[in-house]
């Protein structure tokens, strides 16, 4: 099953807390720090399962990417 983009992204060092992994638009976005791959839902859900933290880094996240500070340089599927 396929359920999203997966994107490894560097954290610009001025954000000063990094999360394993954050929902943005759909997708799961991973930090250079903490690479891996997502096999399947169970593991998707694990992965962001807490709301708080993922919403509020979501948002410096976007804050980020509006700057242009985000740099997306790995993209892969799962299925």
């Amino acid at each position: 099953m396929t359920f999203g983009k997966i994107y490894n992204v560097n954290i610009p060092p001025h954000l000063d807390r990094v999360f394993l992994a954050v929902r943005m638009k759909g997708d799961i976005i991973l930090t250079e720090e903490n690479r891996m791959k997502i096999t399947n839902q169970e593991e998707l859900n694990e992965f962001t399962s807490n709301r708080t933290e993922i919403e509020g880094i979501n948002s410096a996240l976007k804050r980020a990417h509006n700057a242009g500070e985000l740099h997306v340089y790995f993209q892969l599927m799962t299925n």
